[in-house]
């Protein structure tokens, strides 16, 4: 998929529809399918299902030709037996759950010097070498 474009200009983040924002809109490289992306942070409920498929329903109205498909895609943290339930009878809406994870990593230490000292010509070196590794 690739996000969707008009006249060459990516539009489709945050694309305007007639009941509200579509976060993602995205098109098949085979140009046959259209894809509604919805992101959530954190636990998803049920509403969000009526939520896309408004959306899908303004891409396949307003925007697919006739032989495009449209589908769907929620993206969250977790769901619940609602959203389950609800998905259960769904057609072309996926739910994929993101994981996020990350490390800090200590890259510079921090040193002090004196201003009122002049800087000396091995002071210059340590301040270059440590300001070319960060």
């Amino acid at each position: 998929y690739n996000i969707y474009e008009v006249d060459g200009e990516m539009v489709g983040q945050q694309y305007p529809s007639d009941t509200g924002p579509i976060d993602i809109l995205a098109i098949s490289k085979d140009k046959k399918t259209l894809l509604v992306v919805e992101l959530k942070k954190g636990r998803v409920s049920d509403s969000v299902v009526g939520q896309i498929q408004r959306y899908m329903g303004f891409v396949k109205l307003d925007l697919a030709e006739k032989n495009q498909k449209v589908k769907g895609v929620i993206i969250g943290l977790e769901d619940d037996l609602r959203l389950t339930r609800a998905l259960s009878v769904t057609t072309d809406i996926d739910f994929y759950k993101y994981k996020v994870n990350f490390k800090l990593y200590k890259v510079l230490s921090i040193f002090v010097y004196k201003l009122s000292q002049p800087f000396s010509s091995e002071f210059f070196g340590i301040a270059v070498g440590v300001f070319a590794f960060w």
